[in-house]
């Protein structure tokens, strides 16, 4: 719950408000992450290793990375994303 102190001083009124609406920017789906998942563990994987290479990827930092849409590692080209992936750490632009 946000302290009504800030609220008042700042100024912000009461309601349900949603930092999607109006942005000219989509937030990624479901389907759109996991599209890029896809890309990585097929790319990475040894044949009929997939299962095992899904949960490597899951379990390494990249996936969190990955995850925060406060930064642009989402959106960065697959190739980089595997490549950072192989390396175990992000590779420099």
């Amino acid at each position: 719950m946000v302290n009504i102190i800030h609220m008042t001083w700042y100024k912000i009124p009461e309601g349900d408000f949603d930092p999607a609406a109006g942005s000219p920017y989509s937030i990624p789906s479901v389907q759109d992450v996991g599209r890029l998942y896809s890309i990585i563990i097929q790319d990475c994987a040894e044949p009929d290793e997939e299962d095992a290479e899904l949960i490597k990827v899951f379990k390494s930092s990249l996936s969190d990375l990955i995850s925060n849409f406060r930064s642009d590692l989402y959106y960065q080209n697959p190739s980089y994303l595997e490549e950072s992936y192989k390396a175990g750490y992000l590779l420099d632009l």
